[in-house]
């Protein structure tokens, strides 16, 4: 996803900037990931009885049959476990917006963390060697 790419890359070098790309970030994600998933989940369960019958009946690759029955749930599952791994991800996404619409939190925890916890082990080991 590119705008995730451009939200980072304005991130550091602008962090006040930053909410707007993010927000623009949040509304792509949202349509590709959520909307245009739903709509494909929908439409495999609803309309893949509209297949015709003659050509749900075997499984027969080389004369051109796929769709047996079970093919409706192997095409199904899949999509699904994808949408529950993207609501997942939606919700940390939404909680990182909230942090910084709401909290006016724009810095990135994560930094901070493996910076301090790279230099205690540098001193912890300095401390050790004397």
């Amino acid at each position: 996803m590119l705008t995730l790419q451009l939200a980072k890359c304005v991130n550091y070098v602008s962090e006040p900037a930053s909410t707007p790309f993010f927000a623009v970030f949040v509304g792509v994600w949202t349509y590709f990931r959520h909307y245009l998933n739903l709509w494909i989940l929908w439409a495999v369960y609803t309309q893949f009885d509209l297949i015709p019958p003659e050509n749900r009946a075997v499984f027969d690759p080389l004369n051109d049959k796929w769709m047996v029955w079970w093919m409706k749930w192997q095409i199904f599952t899949p999509i699904f476990l994808l949408q529950c791994i993207n609501l997942f991800w939606y919700f940390l996404i939404w909680r990182i917006l909230f942090r910084v619409v709401f909290l006016n939190i724009q810095k990135d925890e994560r930094s901070d963390d493996e910076e301090d916890s790279e230099e205690s082990k540098q001193v912890d080991g300095a401390d050790k060697k004397q």
